[in-house]
């Protein structure tokens, strides 16, 4: 039989052109070697055999800290970075399974958009669905001695089956399918190898598919998958606010900043994805007007453990669940509704997380709800653990979008008031949610609130839809959609300065909001320093000689070209919606010997988040970190933990454990100086409790004394007063617990300026069903605050084969006062270089010929799908945190009078969130090479204006340089 040659998204036509640029490069080399005077200077480079050769990457890490917080702003190792080193950290995959348990896979559907049937080789149609499951477990149990138990919809709850935002997505499909790799069952074996084979049996042998059936008369047109962006936004397959089963479920339509003038928008076709430039004057200031588009593909989270669960019933029935996730208490929920329990008969517990960038969080429900389905089933343990290529299959992934943009700049350079001003700005943004809702629509609400970036733009409107597909139900994924959002907004910027011919960088300077400035939704930056930042990072990148060499360069090489970028980034911290605003801990104390314990509801998935909250901790106690315990998150004790996502694990639950340990410091103190009153100083003495004569206590804000500890003073027996002070406390029956719910402050407010689709625009496709007496709309709270950051980037461009080299990274983020430098700097670096595989190398390649496999994700892993790898890394990454003292600002009309900018209050320690905006830090990248390719085009005569879409692999690289082959010569 012939081999199926999978398609890999390489076409024919860069085939041809990498043969063709390889001859030449080679010609070239080889002249360069034997006849180096026949070959001019300029063109020498295009034989230089640059890959494999390039040095070893390095970079420096710069930050300040204020010693006087110890152990906070100190950069302490990861606490459990040893264990892991030496792989005595447990996983979701490492828990032992017990003797009787059972081994759970996947069995994934192999259709893109079906009616289907699960039944057994050569089955005689017509039988109920009853009996063919019947025949089929028979069928199963006689052919593999593994063979347990096949796990359907059947065993789930009434009501259970339907779950995530929407409830709309199946636990386990049940006459449809939507997209390749859905969840149809769950086979229990023996062992793991023996579930994954009868898996992969049944999906490929047991299920028979017919051409899907939809309720209604619908065109026929429907009846075929959906699988890209550009096929759903000219079907109008795009999802409606307020579906029935969760009619709550609407999104931002348009963000209009009051006031604005829009009379100069032009209607456009939605695919229309021509470049174009017309003149035009608004509110009188003659302008260009800029017409283009940006396409941003899809991300695979390629978290290094797989989804897993593991799922057994404890004492008394109660479902002990053991998920690899972001979200407990979005698992304690799926598990609660599949079973159909009270929540108190469930249980979650999360260890330490192999990664999941947001992938671990909506998506892990439909993982979790399938293993505690096959748990109550069986009535025994079960595991399941993803091989990598089913859970790339199953799972969603970063949301692709596509935009449609219009932006007008001040055009007249002789009026240096308006020049480079941009003066409005428009755009349609299209998103791929995907087969069902999962939190798209909250992706794209994020992406709303934050589109301004770091622009005061006085005319500004963006509208916004998210389109249904038949792929895997796209999801969050590090920085919620930003990245996307930024690269439509950003490439219209860098348009619109290559169309008056400005520096990019000196246009987006005199654009950017300053302290006071309200966004398009109504949200006042009230600790906005953004140019700070912006011009800090221009000192220490040292731009203008940089650029300098970048255009010396260029003029000097034909075929190898270099660019580079400023970027900025305003980023939104929160979650937008007051509920979710708060975080539990509980802090005891054992009274034996004084140590501590913690409980609160973060997950630990190699962020550092319990390093810093034990930081925290010990210093708002003021005891040594060695003498503090995090416990892992669970359910029975922290009730309903908001996700761990957003980069807000730290913050939220770092407040909460502040909170907790400041109300049992609080405590313990009024106790102490109680005893001091009724049995005085001698007593005190005497029972080692006297911390008072030890350092005067100093609460959090105030510099202490080093050479005085309270009562972290060691006595001559060698025990802490701490200790001696816990022990006398519960001995007069003082609590040593302390339990706080905490509020975290800002973000209460809702936002004003937001517009929903009205019902009659509601869009109608098949398969929803639409609230009719449910009206678009609910709140959406402000950000709890901002951070601002940028980068400098530095890139060179093998314009034959699209080759891309990032030479040099200067990132400036602002983390306020960070809470761990180390953990800190390793986060923005972790983030930028997964920012860069997005824009570069990750490229999400589906089935498309016209064959029954159309919809199947063929970059399944790292053998077709390209996450960074050492060659991604920059060859000089150097990170600043932006030192908080240097945000200086003047007083208006007295330039001579400058303060710092005020600390927000909100933050934690004045520390700022970290883990999501560095990612978007990675688009500076993305424009540098665009910058690259422009310098090559002018060169030789082309537009500057063309198009590139994300991820700039070397395919698409090498088609946005349009090399003409004629043009290949020596001369």
């Amino acid at each position: 039989c012939m081999v199926e040659v999978i398609d890999e998204g390489i076409t024919e036509d860069y085939k041809i052109e990498l043969a063709q640029s390889f001859l030449y490069k080679s010609i070239v080399n080889a002249l360069s070697r034997t006849k180096p005077s026949k070959v001019p200077k300029p063109i020498r480079s295009a034989g230089e055999e640059k890959w494999g050769t390039w040095p070893v990457s390095d970079g420096q890490q710069y930050s300040k800290t204020q010693s006087w917080k110890a152990p906070v702003s100190l950069p302490i190792i990861k606490l459990t970075a040893m264990y892991q080193a030496m792989g005595q950290l447990e996983y979701t995959h490492d828990m032992p399974l017990p003797p009787t348990g059972a081994h759970l896979a996947f069995v994934q559907s192999r259709r893109a958009l079906a009616n289907f049937e699960l039944h057994t080789p050569g089955h005689t149609p017509g039988a109920s669905a009853r009996k063919r499951l019947s025949a089929l477990h028979k069928h199963l149990a006689a052919t593999f001695t593994g063979f347990i138990r096949l796990v359907t919809a059947t065993d789930v709850s009434p009501h259970g089956n339907l779950q995530g935002m929407g409830a709309d997505q199946p636990l386990f499909a049940t006459d449809q399918v939507r997209y390749y790799g859905q969840a149809i069952a769950v086979v229990a074996a023996r062992t793991e190898q023996e579930a994954i084979d009868i898996a992969n049996y049944i999906s490929e042998s047991c299920v028979h598919y017919e051409t899907v059936k939809w309720d209604g008369q619908w065109d026929q047109a429907w009846t075929k998958p959906i699988l890209s962006l550009d096929q759903a936004i000219e079907m109008d397959s795009v999802f409606p606010d307020c579906p029935k089963p969760a009619n709550f479920v609407s999104h931002v339509w348009k963000i209009t900043r009051p006031g604005s003038d829009l009379s100069w928008v032009e209607n456009k076709k939605p695919l229309d994805k021509r470049i174009r430039i017309r003149k035009a004057k608004i509110t009188g200031v003659p302008v260009l007007i800029v017409e283009g588009t940006q396409t941003s593909g899809s991300q695979i989270h390629f978290y290094m453990e797989p989804q897993g669960c593991v799922a057994q019933h404890g004492n008394e029935q109660v479902m002990i669940v053991h998920p690899s996730t972001q979200s407990p208490m979005e698992m304690h929920q799926t598990s609660a509704l599949a079973l159909g329990v009270e929540y108190n008969q469930v249980k979650v517990r999360v260890k330490h997380v192999g990664g999941g960038y947001g992938g671990k969080t909506e998506q892990t429900r439909f993982v979790t709800g399938a293993t505690v389905v096959a748990a109550q089933a069986l009535a025994k343990p079960v595991r399941m653990a993803l091989p990598r290529e089913e859970d790339t299959a199953m799972i969603g992934k970063r949301h692709p979008y596509y935009g449609q943009y219009q932006i007008a700049v001040g055009s007249n350079p002789d009026d240096p008031d308006t020049f480079g001003r941009i003066i409005g700005f428009h755009s349609k943004m299209w998103g791929d949610g995907g087969a069902y809702y999962d939190c798209s629509f909250i992706v794209s609400n994020c992406i709303q609130l934050r589109v301004d970036n770091a622009y005061r733009v006085p005319n500004f409107e963006n509208q916004l839809d998210v389109c249904r597909t038949n792929k895997a139900p796209n999801t969050a994924f590090r920085a919620f959609g930003d990245i996307q959002g930024k690269l439509i907004v950003e490439n219209a910027i860098d348009d619109a300065a290559a169309a008056i011919d400005m520096d990019p960088a000196r246009l987006r300077r005199m654009n950017m909001y300053e302290r006071g400035d309200v966004t398009p939704f109504g949200q006042a930056l009230s600790y906005c320093y953004m140019r700070q930042v912006w011009d800090y990072l221009e000192s220490t990148a040292d731009l203008a000689k940089r650029r300098e060499q970048v255009e010396t360069f260029n003029r000097e090489n034909k075929w190898r070209k270099q660019g580079i970028y400023m970027l900025p980034v305003k980023y939104g911290s929160g979650y937008n919606l007051v509920m979710l605003e708060q975080a539990s801990a509980v802090v005891s104390v054992y009274a034996n010997d004084g140590s501590v314990v913690i409980h609160q509801g973060g997950v630990e998935m190699g962020q550092g988040m319990m390093t810093q909250i034990v930081q925290v901790a010990s210093y708002v106690l003021n005891v040594p970190m060695d003498f503090i315990r995090l416990e892992d998150p669970d359910t029975s004790v922290i009730p309903n933990p908001t996700s761990t996502g957003g980069s807000t694990g730290t913050a939220y639950n770092g407040e909460a454990v502040k909170r907790a340990c400041e109300q049992l410091r609080k405590r313990l103190m009024e106790f102490a100086y109680e005893v001091r009153n009724t049995k005085g100083d001698e007593w005190c003495h005497q029972q080692g409790v006297d911390f008072w004569n030890y350092g005067e206590y100093k609460p959090p804000g105030e510099q202490p004394d080093p050479d005085k500890r309270g009562w972290a003073t060691k006595l001559a027996n060698g025990k802490m007063i701490w200790q001696n002070l816990v022990y006398l406390a519960f001995s007069e029956r003082i609590s040593l617990v302390s339990a706080f719910n905490a509020p975290v402050p800002g973000g209460t407010t809702p936002v004003p300026a937001l517009t929903y689709k009205c019902k009659k625009d509601q869009p109608n496709i098949p398969g929803i069903e639409v609230d009719p007496n449910a009206v678009p709309g609910g709140a959406v709270d402000s950000f709890v605050g901002f951070t601002y950051s940028a980068a400098c980037t530095q890139v060179e461009v093998d314009i034959l084969t699209g080759e891309v080299k990032v030479l040099r990274s200067d990132l400036v983020y602002d983390m306020g006062w960070s809470l761990n430098p180390a953990l800190d700097t390793g986060q923005v670096e972790g983030a930028f270089v997964q920012g860069l595989g997005y824009v570069f190398t990750e490229k999400l390649v589906f089935e498309g010929r016209g064959t029954d496999d159309d919809g199947r994700l063929n970059t399944l892993n790292t053998w077709r799908y390209k996450p960074p790898a050492i060659t991604t890394i920059p060859l000089e990454l150097n990170v600043h945190l932006f030192p908080r003292d240097l945000a200086i600002q003047t007083k208006p009309g007295c330039p001579d009078e400058v303060s710092v900018v005020p600390e927000n209050p909100n933050d934690l320690f004045s520390a700022k969130e970290v883990g999501e905006p560095p990612l978007v830090l990675a688009a500076s990248a993305f424009f540098a090479v665009k910058a690259a390719i422009r310098a090559s085009r002018v060169e030789r005569e082309l537009s500057p204006m063309f198009r590139m879409d994300a991820p700039a692999t070397v395919q698409e690289v090498r088609r946005a340089c349009e090399v003409d082959p004629r043009s290949m010569d020596i001369a």
